[in-house]
């Protein structure tokens, strides 16, 4: 009798590595897999990197082949021009002339550049924020750093 059972727990203990095994190979096949995953994206984007630099480099004379996907490619940046300038028409805003800037489409200044944008504009009022040192343009009433009152 101690003889079958000694052989029971054999078996249950080869049974028991044998499973250990089993999840340690499939934990090792999942991190393989994430590598994988991971590679194939950054394939994908060195593919659109590349895509995108010949684009730009050859969109004036594309080669015979590739003038459809160019054409398709023209299309598509026209198309998401309008959209950007219909959403920024709803939301108010337009781009700076000198920079290309979202500002505000009554805006005086552009406050990424400081390009005038108003040629009726002929002085520009300066005020310091005594909080931080901040020089404001126009008409703020507060800090646009700090908020405080001007």
């Amino acid at each position: 009798m101690s003889s079958f059972l000694e052989e029971i727990g054999k078996k249950l203990s080869q049974a028991s590595q044998d499973a250990l095994e089993k999840t340690k190979r499939y934990a090792e096949i999942s991190k393989i897999n994430v590598k994988l995953l991971e590679e194939e994206e950054q394939l994908e984007k060195l593919y659109a990197n590349l895509g995108r630099l010949y684009f730009q480099l050859n969109e004036k004379e594309p080669e015979i082949i590739y003038q459809d996907l160019f054409r398709a490619i023209e299309g598509s940046l026209q198309n998401i021009a309008h959209c950007q300038k219909t959403i920024n028409e709803m939301k108010g805003l337009k781009a700076c002339q000198s920079c290309g800037e979202e500002i505000a489409e009554g805006a005086v200044y552009c406050p990424q550049c400081g390009k005038i944008l108003n040629n009726e504009v002929k002085e520009l009022i300066y005020r310091i924020c005594i909080n931080c040192g901040t020089v404001s343009i126009g008409e703020e009433e507060c800090c646009l750093n700090c908020e405080n009152p001007l």
